[in-house]
């Protein structure tokens, strides 16, 4: 039989309380505005180097706490289309748990 001492106790019971004020402060987190430039080094596409044309460009920001976030609300579908060797759109940013549909059109 194990004997807990009282100052064992009360030490359990702070690291409890404590472990549970920081979970309710992580969950009631308030929203933030993120701010940022985007720049291209070395790219190969001539619209992205002379016309500044950044519309392929896709930015992404995880959690800060590096925590994956589940996909929110009803599973999601993207589809990406081949017709003649290209893909369109030529970029396609999804979420986690998207399906992806691959249509291939040959001409």
């Amino acid at each position: 039989m194990i004997l807990i001492t009282q100052p064992q106790r009360r030490r359990a019971l702070l690291a409890g309380v404590m472990v549970c004020l920081c979970g309710m402060a992580a969950s009631t987190a308030p929203a933030a505005t993120v701010a940022g430039n985007v720049v291209l080094i070395n790219s190969k596409d001539r619209a992205v180097n002379k016309e500044r044309d950044y519309s392929g460009v896709v930015v992404w920001l995880e959690p800060w706490n590096g925590a994956p976030q589940p996909p929110a609300g009803r599973p999601l579908r993207a589809t990406m289309l081949q017709k003649n060797k290209t893909f369109i759109p030529h970029v396609l940013a999804v979420e986690v748990g998207t399906a992806v549909d691959f249509r291939f059109f040959q001409l």
